[in-house]
């Protein structure tokens, strides 16, 4: 077992470089159509703030990201048992036209979109800790669906994002990224509602369980009466007072859940 990071960022900032003087046959676009044709790039958005894509893209370049990430994807690849040889890739995307940051993010962890991508946002923190969180996490992401297939039912999205969770903030020594405060009311809400719709297989449950009320309404989605983040905060707690007991390997063979 072995997991390559198929590298795009080199040519990305190549690319970011090209004018965009002629719109779609521009350079730059020119030069993104056919790389696309043998790297994972679709995920970047070669002609929207190109200063700030180039930033960071340069930025992770600098880190030497694809070798750092495929030293700690490797690590927690065989932490998780996997074994067989995955490649995965660093996306740079960015907000804007084409691209809505919380949608995205929800059909990248849940919806089973380009789920071999380990996904960064332009103008947001890329150093180490960071790198490390979201490789370990997406490895994660990876494993499930190689056992399980993306997750369909609510449970299992809450299975999934738990452990990722859980094991990305052990990778870091930074407070975890979701972090929602703690009450026992929000707890109560978060497993009523898994009580409730765990067997849901919905895009919308699944996302509203994890992300909260406000984001169910802001896309037309029924509430499920969970508060912002609590439904990450929950899971992720949840999964790391199971690994107390069994291994990340045991948690993923079996798909593991915070219900009861």
């Amino acid at each position: 077992m072995a997991v390559r990071i198929v590298p795009t960022l080199s040519a990305m900032a190549e690319v970011y470089r090209l004018t965009t003087e002629g719109g779609p046959e521009s350079p730059r676009f020119q030069r993104y159509v056919e790389l696309s044709k043998e790297s994972p790039v679709s995920g970047y958005n070669p002609m929207t703030t190109s200063e700030d894509a180039l930033s960071t893209v340069e930025a992770l370049l600098a880190l030497d990201a694809e070798d750092k990430a495929k030293d700690t994807a490797n690590h927690f690849a065989e932490e998780l048992g996997l074994d067989e040889d995955i490649d995965l890739s660093i996306t740079v995307a960015t907000p804007g036209r084409w691209t809505d940051r919380l949608a995205t993010e929800i059909e990248h962890r849940l919806g089973g979109r380009r789920w071999r991508e380990i996904v960064f946002w332009t103008g947001e923190e890329t150093d180490e800790a960071a790198l490390r969180v979201a490789t370990t996490a997406q490895t994660v992401r990876v494993g499930w669906a190689l056992l399980h297939g993306p997750p369909r039912r609510v449970k299992h999205a809450a299975g999934q994002e738990g452990l990722a969770a859980a094991l990305a903030n052990g990778a870091s020594d930074a407070p975890a990224e979701d972090e929602a405060p703690e009450s026992e009311g929000a707890d109560r809400s978060v497993a009523a509602a898994l009580d409730v719709f765990a067997d849901e297989t919905e895009l919308a449950s699944r996302a509203a369980l994890l992300y909260g009320d406000d984001v169910a309404r802001q896309f037309g989605w029924m509430p499920l009466g969970v508060k912002p983040q609590a439904g990450y905060s929950y899971c992720r707690a949840k999964a790391a007072e199971a690994l107390k007991t069994s291994s990340a390997k045991e948690l993923l063979r079996d798909a593991w859940t915070p219900t009861v």
